[in-house]
């Protein structure tokens, strides 16, 4: 039976709550969010407060807030929580009754909501957005990949799965947790994160005898240390010890002064920890033309570093393959898990 059937009348909380049990692909799952009905539309003129629970909840609330209503909620209930703002009903002592679930939302001509249905419906909000991301991977790899690359079954096999997948289920052989959410990121124009960078690194282990930091302990044996280096949450840059030519080498893809010289610094720290003397040198690697690359070209970088194999393409049309790559790579740790 479809979504809309099996949930029709129910509550947010139980909608949510069958969500999580049947795990539906985000193909599924995405048409029937964005078809569950929003109450009327976002206003900021919107009276809201959080008071002390009352017998007036809605036992059926079978639709949800705007987005940007419940994003407010949540504001007010933060500022009350840090004194910013008295949101929250005192008795009459002056002290505050009651801990956060026990309150509910008054939204003025709306209605009344437990906080258990506003989070729910801020989870379905997060959900379908999850859900928008990894169709545009798909769409991403359906019209931009396929056209490119010769693996173009491993790119319909890998879009099928996208598509099916519960978006937060666990990938496993990483030794870390890692979703298929995780990877909408590899998609073009979109920033690598934490998680996707470290998985790639993963890949990485499998080449020589290598190491990431992300991936300890360090062994004698250990030829290369790939380090990525996220500088203040806002680029990717990467370093490697090779301890066989005694080593370390630093490499910013946006070939900037000041990330070089912070780069620099954390090698010369490393250096210092070091029992045999390092040689600190500067990657004479590729510089990235756009604004969302770093965490690619850290990524080819490291990949280079421990095989001859590594792709050297880097124009346009090689980064959409490279970023096709990385997905890959990260997709048969999990086939050999």
């Amino acid at each position: 039976m479809k979504l809309r059937g099996l949930l029709r009348d129910r509550d947010v909380c139980e909608v949510v709550s069958a969500l999580k049990e049947i795990q539906p692909g985000i193909l599924e799952m995405g048409a029937f969010l964005v078809t569950f009905q929003v109450l009327g539309k976002a206003t900021p003129k919107l009276s809201m407060a959080w008071r002390l629970r009352t017998d007036i909840v809605a036992d059926n609330v079978r639709y949800r807030l705007p987005e940007e209503t419940v994003n407010r909620a949540f504001e007010l209930l933060s500022e009350s929580r840090t004194g910013q703002k008295d949101e929250i009903q005192l008795d009459s002592d002056g002290e505050g009754v009651g801990d956060e679930n026990g309150y509910v939302l008054v939204a003025e001509k709306v209605g009344t909501y437990s906080r258990e249905q506003v989070e729910q419906m801020k989870w379905m909000w997060n959900m379908q957005d999850t859900c928008l991301r990894g169709v545009l991977l798909c769409t991403w790899l359906n019209n931009e990949v396929k056209t490119l690359v010769d693996e173009k079954v491993a790119v319909s096999v890998a879009l099928d799965n996208f598509l099916k997948s519960w978006p937060y289920l666990v990938i496993p052989g990483f030794g870390f947790d890692i979703t298929y959410a995780d990877l909408f990121c590899i998609r073009g124009s979109t920033w690598l994160n934490d998680a996707t960078m470290r998985a790639f690194c993963v890949f990485l282990k499998t080449y020589k005898n290598n190491a990431t930091v992300m991936i300890p302990p360090v062994k004698k044996q250990t030829q290369f240390i790939l380090i990525p280096i996220n500088l203040s949450g806002v680029h990717w840059v990467c370093l490697v010890v090779d301890g066989t030519a005694k080593k370390i080498q630093v490499y910013d893809s946006a070939g900037s002064a000041m990330y070089l010289k912070r780069l620099k610094n954390i090698a010369s720290e490393i250096a210092s920890t070091l029992p045999d003397m390092y040689e600190e040198i500067v990657f004479d690697g590729p510089l990235q033309t756009d604004g969302d690359s770093c965490g690619v070209f850290a990524c080819l970088q490291l990949w280079k570093s421990v095989s001859s194999k590594a792709p050297t393409d880097v124009s346009e049309s090689g980064i959409i393959k490279l970023r096709w790559k990385i997905l890959q790579a990260i997709l048969k740790v999990k086939r050999r898990s």
